[in-house]
């Protein structure tokens, strides 16, 4: 999620100068001194507990991986205005210290990703400065695999208009650029002694993006992936690599597949799901043929008795990589993390600041949307308020921005207000 800043968006250094601008270390070549920190969404520093539902943090070894760090600044034509700066660590957090030349507008833009440990060569995809670099991060396809963790990685991107002053902001939260899909099986018991242990998933109908440009924050090419094979369990026939929180002879809870894939606003999948139990034996495919929705930076489960009934599983979509927004899977045209209430009664906006891609939140006949609180939303696609009882700001303020600057343009955002004749938008501070 992009973030925007008119003034200094960064801890500059204090010195006295006599041609500096009041507040600013600058030297004889004209450069400010800038830190910026950077940290992972916040579901990455959760403890342990080798959960599907989480990302790499957790779940992967960090004796083998290092997080490499990766910032490249930009002007505002998307021109490298400084030396690429790469940092690898076991922390969730890094620190950059450079130095820019103030009273210019800049561009920041974070990748991190999972290598080697005591290595910054590329693992799982291709950020060579030679190649594009973050413009162009391609999926190494040779490690397209499913049930690696390792895989998960997370960017973002700070705009700062006029690089001038020595004001603080908070640390840059990434997000991730994947939508993340799992499928969860809850009938181990029911198998008795029988065990998953060998998963082929084959996607069908699906193409899949290879690039994506963190600058832009826009995923592109088109990319077919065979089928994809892993192990479930052990030479003990104990689970391997992703779990669902528990051990499934406790639970009959199962994670059988996760994978990671470059995601858009709104995509689908299909696929067909192979798995051999732990004598060596074919179990009965499973065959998606209805479209899975995915969401870039956030998880779609598959969850029911897959293995035994297929037909009775749910599918649902979890911000699990996302602060402040949340989605419905049994409504996806009502956001309830913003709003409490039911569609059965007035629905109350909550203090908050909310970016939305694409969002309705309607009431029922007879009432209508109030605002509790300091009420921001950027419209950044289309938000729909269907209200037959009109908007109203009780106490605080609402402010929705439908055209929002990213990365030096305009990107317009639409707000469709649905009242019957004769409702208003009232309140004193709309």
């Amino acid at each position: 999620m992009k973030r925007f800043f008119a003034l200094a968006a960064l801890v500059l250094g204090l010195a006295s100068c006599q041609t500096e601008p009041e507040g600013i270390n600058v030297d004889a070549n004209g450069e400010a001194a800038v830190t910026l920190n950077v940290a992972l969404p916040d579901d990455a520093t959760r403890a342990a507990g080798a959960n599907s539902a989480l990302g790499a943090i957790g779940n992967v070894d960090m004796s083998e991986y290092d997080i490499r760090y990766i910032l490249e600044v930009y002007d505002e034509d998307g021109r490298l205005a400084k030396e690429r700066m790469v940092k690898t660590s076991d922390e969730t957090t890094a620190t950059f210290s450079f130095r820019l030349i103030p009273g210019r507008p800049y561009n920041f833009v974070v990748w991190a990703d999972f290598v080697l440990n005591g290595t910054e060569d590329d693992l799982y995809y291709n950020t060579n400065e030679g190649n594009g670099g973050l413009r162009k991060v391609e999926v190494i396809k040779n490690q397209w695999d499913v049930i690696n963790e390792s895989r998960d990685a997370y960017t973002d991107v700070v705009t700062v208009h006029n690089f001038s002053s020595a004001a603080d902001i908070p640390t840059i939260t990434l997000t991730r650029p994947f939508a993340k899909l799992r499928v969860v099986t809850n009938d181990i018991k029911e198998m008795i002694s029988i065990r998953p242990a060998e998963v082929k998933v084959e996607y069908f109908n699906t193409t899949f993006r290879d690039t994506f440009d963190a600058f832009t924050e826009t995923a592109s090419g088109e990319y077919v992936v065979g089928a994809l094979t892993a192990t479930l369990l052990d030479s003990q026939n104990n689970p391997v690599d992703v779990y669902s929180g528990e051990e499934p002879e406790k639970t009959g809870v199962q994670t059988l597949f996760a994978d990671y894939f470059f995601g858009a606003v709104d995509d689908r999948v299909m696929f067909t799901m192979d798995v051999k139990d732990n004598g060596g034996r074919d179990l009965p495919q499973v065959t998606f043929n209805t479209n899975i929705p995915v969401k870039r930076n956030n998880l779609t489960t598959v969850y029911g008795p897959v293995l035994t009934d297929a037909n009775n599983i749910t599918v649902t979509i979890d911000p699990t990589f996302e602060n402040g927004t949340n989605w419905n899977p049994e409504d996806d045209k009502y956001d309830v993390e913003l709003i409490s209430g039911t569609k059965t009664e007035t629905v109350v906006l909550k203090s908050g600041k909310y970016v939305f891609d694409d969002v309705t939140i309607k009431v029922a006949d007879g009432n209508a949307i109030e605002v509790e609180g300091d009420v921001v939303i950027d419209v950044v696609g289309v938000m729909t308020l269907d209200s037959k009882g009109g908007i109203v700001v009780k106490n605080g303020s609402l402010v929705i921005n439908g055209v929002v600057e990213t990365r030096g343009a305009e990107r317009a955002g639409i707000l469709k207000v649905e009242t019957e004749e004769g409702s208003a938008i009232g309140g004193s501070n709309i």
